[in-house]
């Protein structure tokens, strides 16, 4: 069965700063091609979606070059403020290739919880919705009440929640985050990525079984046509092997069909980001 991995990233500490990727000495390393390459191929995944990292369009330029060089790469999701007096112009450079899929802001990192709803914000939803270009969402659960308003806003527009909002997993807390998820599974244009479960596990005991009751009730509320695998590589690297990962993923899944099976692993991530 083809895989399409809807999650991974690259850094190199030499080129730009990424100090707000911390927690992990490991984080220290550099991750290119060359080291995901043959974890892809001992997987059997043919190919996947390179997301930014850092936040800044330098970053963006950066992958774009990656994926042109490497087509496994099928898109990339780049960083770009939306707030900004040249987003347009900056999203029009990055348009010329095809690669481009769309975009992620890095909510966490703003001040505040509701920056996405500011007006200043506004155009770059609007230009993105026009464009038909994809919307990433790395939040946490405070910052689910923005999108419910933000999906109904742009009807039209492409929404993904990265790693089903970073529900505290470790302490079993499934509220408030169940219920925001439900509000914002009412709007049929935005889809969750099953991904980064590992890295908010009990990282002294890791289980999928921990992670199930998430993933349960996100394929309740969402179904497995708005669903898609993504590793988080590296960062789950620091927590188990890339394979391991994808088992651990399937694990908390269960038994399912083969349909569905393939729209979680491939066809899902295809159709949302045109790859």
């Amino acid at each position: 069965m083809e895989i399409i991995d809807s999650h991974q990233h690259f850094w190199d500490h030499k080129l730009r700063d990424y100090s707000h990727i911390s927690g992990n000495s490991f984080y220290q390393n550099n991750f290119h091609p060359k080291d995901l390459r043959p974890l892809m191929s001992k997987t059997g995944v043919k190919g996947t979606i390179l997301v930014q990292a850092h936040p800044s369009k330098e970053e963006a330029d950066w992958l774009i070059s990656i994926a042109e060089d490497n087509p496994f790469v099928l898109g990339v999701v780049a960083w770009l403020n939306l707030a900004s007096k040249n987003f347009e112009k900056d999203l029009e450079s990055l348009e010329a290739s095809k690669k481009f899929k769309g975009v992620r802001s890095m909510l966490p990192l703003e001040d505040d919880d509701y920056w996405i709803l500011r007006e200043d914000v506004a155009n770059g939803f609007e230009l993105l919705e026009k464009k038909e270009l994809t919307y990433d969402f790395l939040v946490e659960p405070r910052h689910l009440p923005a999108i419910s308003k933000i999906a109904s806003a742009y009807p039209n527009a492409k929404f993904v929640i990265d790693h089903i909002a970073k529900p505290l997993i470790a302490a079993g807390q499934r509220e408030p985050w169940g219920t925001l998820m439900k509000s914002i599974a009412k709007n049929e244009n935005v889809y969750v990525k099953i991904s980064g479960l590992v890295s908010e596990d009990d990282p002294k005991n890791i289980q999928a079984a921990h992670s199930k009751p998430f993933v349960d009730e996100i394929i309740r509320l969402f179904g497995f046509s708005r669903v898609m695998y993504g590793s988080d590589w590296p960062v789950s690297a620091a927590v188990l092997p890339y394979e391991q990962v994808l088992k651990y993923t399937l694990e908390c899944l269960g038994q399912i069909s083969e349909d569905q099976m393939s729209a979680f692993l491939y066809g899902n991530a295809k159709e949302f980001y045109n790859a």
